[in-house]
C-alpha cells in the first residue's frame, strides 16, 4: 500500500508539472505585431536572394512581425492567458504603419483591455553592419529626472518584464550578436537622449499599463534578414516572450525544452553575385547554409528540412527532458549525429559544420618555386 502511494503521488507531481507549471490563468497580454504591410511604413529588405520586392515576397517588417505575434498568442492561449492584437492581417492597402490603427487607439486598446503587458513587437535595423538586443519598454531610466508630458506610472514593471526578455533574447546561438549585452531602456529617455523627442514613443505614450517595444534583433544584417524568413527562427523569439511572462506571471517554468542551431558547410563560403551581394557577415555567418538539409531526433523519429532561404535553421520544439541523439544530413556531406541534452525551460543549441564528401584525389594545379634545370 505504501509503494501504491507512492506512485501516486509521483504521477500526480508529474501531471502537476507538466499541466499546471506555466498556468497563465487571469493574465492579460495584449500584442501589437508592429508595423502595417508592403507600404511607406513598413521595411522590407532587398537581399540577393529577394532583390525585388512585392507584398509576400521576401522580407517585409509587417510579416514578420506578425508571425511572431501569432506564435506568441498560440502559446499565451493554451496555457490561459487572454490576449488581445493590434491586426491580425497584413494590409498591402494602408499607407501608415499601423495597417489601420493610429498608434494612439493602439495605446487605448491596451488600457481598456487591462493588460497586464502589452508588447509591441518589433525588429531593428542597424545600417547592415549591427546586430543586438534593444528593449525600450514604456517609462524612464533610473536616474532620469526629466519632466516628460505623459506619465509612465508602471515604468518599474515595464522594467522588469523587458529585462527577463532581453535576457531570454541574447542566449540565441543561431545569430551573431555585435553587442553581447542587451539594452534595455526606458522609451522617453531614449526618445529624447538618441532621438530628440519630448515624449517618447507614440506606440507607448499614454500607457497605463506595463509596456514595451521589442525590437529583438536587425533585419538589414543580411544573414539574419534570411533567418527571419524561417518561421521556426520566429517561433523561438515568440517563445522567449513567452518564457519570460511565465517566470514574471506565474514564477514557473515550461516543462519541456528545445533543440535549435543551423546546417552549414564546414568551409565553404556563401557568396552571392549582384549588386546587393556585397554586404556584412560575421563569424559563421560567412559559411554555405545547406539549404534541403535534414536533421532528425533518432529517439523519436521526427524529421526537419532545412530550407531553401539562405538560413540553415533547424528547430525541434516541444521536447520531453532528456538526452537525444541528433543528426544532420545533406547530400554531398558526410552525416554528423551529436548527442543533446534537453532541459526543460531552454533551448539547447548546436551548430552543425558538415563536411562535404570527396572522391577524387587532390589535383596540383600550381606551385611555386619552379625550378627550372
Amino acid at each position: 500500500m505504501k509503494t501504491r502511494n507512492i506512485i501516486i503521488i509521483a504521477i500526480f507531481s508529474f501531471l502537476s508539472s507538466t499541466l499546471f507549471s506555466q498556468d497563465l490563468t487571469g493574465v492579460r497580454i495584449y500584442i501589437d505585431p508592429g508595423h502595417g504591410g508592403w507600404s511607406s511604413g513598413d521595411r522590407g529588405i532587398p537581399t540577393p536572394l529577394y532583390p525585388v520586392l512585392s507584398p509576400n515576397v521576401g522580407f517585409w517588417e509587417s510579416q514578420s512581425n506578425l508571425d511572431k505575434g501569432f506564435h506568441l498568442k498560440d502559446m499565451l492561449e493554451k496555457s490561459g492567458a487572454e490576449t488581445q492584437m493590434s491586426r491580425t492581417v497584413t494590409s498591402g492597402t494602408v499607407s501608415d504603419q499601423t495597417a489601420g490603427l493610429a498608434l494612439s487607439v493602439i495605446v487605448r486598446q491596451a488600457n481598456e483591455f487591462q493588460s497586464d503587458f502589452m508588447i509591441s513587437i518589433h525588429s531593428n535595423a542597424g545600417n547592415g553592419v549591427a546586430n543586438y538586443v534593444l528593449m525600450l519598454y514604456a517609462g524612464k531610466d533610473v536616474g532620469d529626472n526629466h519632466n516628460y508630458p505623459t506619465a509612465t506610472p508602471r515604468s518599474d514593471e515595464g522594467r522588469a518584464i523587458s529585462t527577463e526578455i532581453a535576457n531570454n533574447l541574447i542566449k540565441n546561438q543561431l545569430t551573431h550578436w555585435t553587442t553581447a549585452t542587451p539594452r534595455v531602456t526606458g522609451d522617453k529617455t531614449f526618445g529624447r537622449t538618441a532621438m530628440g523627442w519630448s515624449d517618447g514613443y507614440g506606440v507607448l505614450r499614454g500607457l497605463t499599463v506595463p509596456g514595451v517595444i521589442s525590437e529583438g534583433g536587425m533585419h538589414d544584417y543580411i544573414p539574419e534578414t534570411y533567418r527571419l524568413l524561417n518561421m521556426e527562427y520566429k517561433w523561438m523569439e515568440a517563445w522567449n516572450f513567452y518564457k519570460a511572462f511565465c517566470t514574471y506571471f506565474a514564477k514557473a517554468e515550461i516543462p519541456t525544452g528545445n533543440i535549435a542551431g543551423w546546417v552549414k558547410d564546414s568551409r565553404n563560403l556563401l557568396q552571392e553575385t549582384g549588386s546587393l551581394a556585397s554586404y556584412r557577415k560575421y563569424d559563421k555567418d560567412v559559411l554555405l547554409p545547406l539549404d534541403g538539409a535534414t536533421v532528425t531526433v533518432m529517439e523519436t523519429g521526427e524529421t526537419y528540412t532545412v530550407d531553401n532561404q539562405r538560413n540553415g535553421v533547424y528547430v525541434f520544439k516541444n521536447l520531453s527532458p532528456g538526452t537525444y541523439n541528433i543528426k544532420a544530413e545533406a547530400e554531398g556531406y558526410y552525416a554528423q549525429t551529436k548527442e543533446i541534452t534537453v532541459v526543460k525551460n531552454q533551448i539547447a543549441y548546436f551548430n552543425f559544420e558538415l563536411n562535404k564528401v570527396r572522391n577524387t584525389p587532390p589535383e596540383v594545379i600550381n606551385y611555386s618555386p619552379k625550378v627550372t634545370s
